[in-house]
């Protein structure tokens, strides 16, 4: 699924070190229902919607979070790094 994520060419003209931020929304059945990326911070910050159509099917499908006992909703994020030289 991070294959799919390509930051914005944009982020070229700014060297440096720019945050990234991947967030994957799943339903209390463990159906991702959204796929975000944000890159940059600030009035670099940019946000895309990655569409779930890219994905493969067995990419759809997690292991639901629970709390007290019941499945809930919840948000997966995985924060990285983009280095522009």
């Amino acid at each position: 699924m991070i294959k799919e994520f390509s930051p914005s060419k944009e982020f070229r003209a700014y060297a440096g070190v720019h945050q990234v931020n991947l967030i994957f929304h799943i339903n209390e059945n463990g159906q991702l229902i959204k796929y975000e990326t944000e890159t940059g911070q600030g009035t670099l910050k940019r946000t895309e919607e990655i569409p779930l159509k890219k994905l493969r099917l067995e990419d759809l499908d997690f292991v639901p979070a629970y709390l007290n006992g019941k499945p809930v909703a919840s948000r997966l994020i995985f924060q990285g790094k983009l280095t522009v030289d």
